[in-house]
């Protein structure tokens, strides 16, 4: 019997303690004008701590940073980075990205890609709000035709099929 009231004190404690929290959020909400929730797109909240696209880094000569050691490839869980490797046209010994594509509709924006990579080509841009109106164009190129600059364009259906088939001997 004495553990029955013991239960039922410990429970209305436990009870007045959720209340307390929910009636001075209430409070808050109903009588200062302190929401918790951002009216979004009228009002926008600070996201620079979190991550936001993938993009691809470049050196001073204009080339891609990245040397085609496949980590950023096997680091993503859901497989959507294509990569092409190539000679680097000033130093036949060095290899550098000739295409690097990735498939914003799989992407899961985890982060692996970018700590896998070693040599700082690819990092996370403070950019959350990216749209695309159709499915078809979320598959991007972030390096073409070895030229600076050239982020986000379109790769078309024959480039993404001859990239994948050079892809699965990685895997």
């Amino acid at each position: 019997m004495e553990n029955y009231f013991r239960d039922i004190v410990k429970g209305s404690v436990g009870l007045m303690a959720g209340m307390s929290i929910t009636l001075k959020t209430m409070y808050g909400v109903l009588l200062k004008d302190e929401a918790t929730t951002v009216q979004y797109p009228e009002e926008s909240c600070d996201l620079d701590h979190t991550l936001g696209y993938v993009k691809a880094l470049f050196s001073e000569d204009g080339y891609s940073n990245c040397t085609t050691c496949m980590g950023c490839v096997r680091a993503c869980p859901p497989g959507c980075i294509t990569l092409e490797r190539g000679k680097h046209p000033d130093n036949p010994k060095k290899k550098i990205a000739i295409t690097y594509s990735l498939d914003y509709a799989k992407c899961e924006f985890c982060n692996l890609c970018v700590e896998a990579c070693n040599d700082d080509a690819i990092i996370m841009a403070p950019i959350h709000e990216f749209p695309f109106f159709d499915r078809s164009k979320m598959h991007v190129k972030m390096v073409s035709e070895m030229k600076k600059g050239d982020d986000l364009k379109e790769l078309s259906d024959q480039e993404i099929k001859e990239m994948e088939a050079k892809m699965k001997r990685f895997f």
